[in-house]
């Protein structure tokens, strides 16, 4: 995933099985720690026994350090009003109507307006049928 690709590809089922198997995969891209490709390499191993829990994981150094690094953007309530200044929208608001595409769903919704609706569910044991359609039922 930190390539952008899957660790494992082949043309088929069979060249997909024999890769995992082997735990044979590209390298990750140099500008990433050899600690991140360390602990990559720990969750890839071929025997699950020898692989790291998520709880391991999270007391990994390298995953400690980053998620420290970043732990003030998540945390940082500023952070949400600077990615809505990101959005763009025209200064007359008639204007979107004109630029954004026609709904596709308004046929299905008039088919499920169209449909009854459900009957209501209950956990009530009570509300069942009669104590003999009660036993078929259990």
């Amino acid at each position: 995933m930190v390539a952008l690709s899957p660790p494992f590809t082949a043309k088929d089922m069979k060249g997909l099985f024999n890769k995992v198997i082997k735990g044979v995969y590209p390298k990750i891209p140099a500008q990433f720690s050899s600690d991140l490709s360390g602990m990559i390499a720990s969750t890839l191993q071929v025997d699950p026994k020898k692989r790291p829990s998520a709880e391991q994981i999270l007391h990994m150094p390298v995953f400690i350090a980053k998620y420290n690094e970043h732990k003030s953007e998540l945390t940082d309530p500023m952070a949400d009003i600077n990615l809505l200044g990101t959005i763009k929208l025209p200064q007359n608001l008639a204007l979107l109507n004109e630029r954004l595409p026609e709904a596709q769903y308004d046929s299905d919704l008039a088919k499920l307006l169209e449909e009854p609706a459900p009957k209501k569910l209950t956990n009530d044991y009570n509300s069942m049928p009669s104590s003999s359609s009660k036993r078929q039922i259990l």
